[in-house]
């Protein structure tokens, strides 16, 4: 199966974010899905398991400002966007 379809039903929220921030899959197949945030260095600042189709993150310990993110299954980039900390 693609990894790729079953992520169409995610959802990163909020954003602009001040602390928590949640990660919401639709479904998580036994799939070993790492969330990586960089700074816009491309630096990796923050990096996640998500183990479960909910997962909340606290990223009070970011600066303000933007940074960017993917998702990985397997070491392959399957989405990517970018979060505004405020």
């Amino acid at each position: 199966e693609n990894v790729l379809s079953e992520l169409q039903q995610l959802f990163v929220y909020p954003n602009p974010v001040k602390n928590l921030f949640t990660i919401q899959l639709n479904s998580l197949k036994n799939e070993s899905l790492k969330f990586i945030i960089y700074n816009l260095l491309g630096q990796s600042v923050g990096e996640f398991e998500l183990t479960s189709n909910n997962l909340q993150l606290d990223l009070s310990y970011l600066s303000n400002g933007v940074y960017y993110y993917n998702i990985k299954n397997k070491g392959e980039v399957i989405e990517r966007n970018k979060i505004i900390k405020k």
